[in-house]
């Protein structure tokens, strides 16, 4: 279980999104991968992306639609 805060977790999930149009997105792949390695649940990163309006692209978690 990692101990960043999630303005530390922020961090790492806006180095990996990219913008499309006036949109940041985060690809769900990522999301998975990094959840993984931090060993935390997808569903904090998807928490903080659904706070800081970041969407999750081709999302596999079920969060967004």
């Amino acid at each position: 279980m990692t101990d960043r805060t999630d303005e530390q977790l922020l961090e790492l999930i806006k180095d990996k999104c990219y913008q499309e149009g006036d949109k940041s997105r985060f690809n769900c792949d990522d999301a998975i991968k990094m959840a993984d390695e931090l060993g935390i649940d997808p569903m904090v990163i998807a928490g903080i992306c659904n706070r800081h309006d970041i969407r999750i692209a081709a999302c596999r978690l079920g969060c967004f639609k």
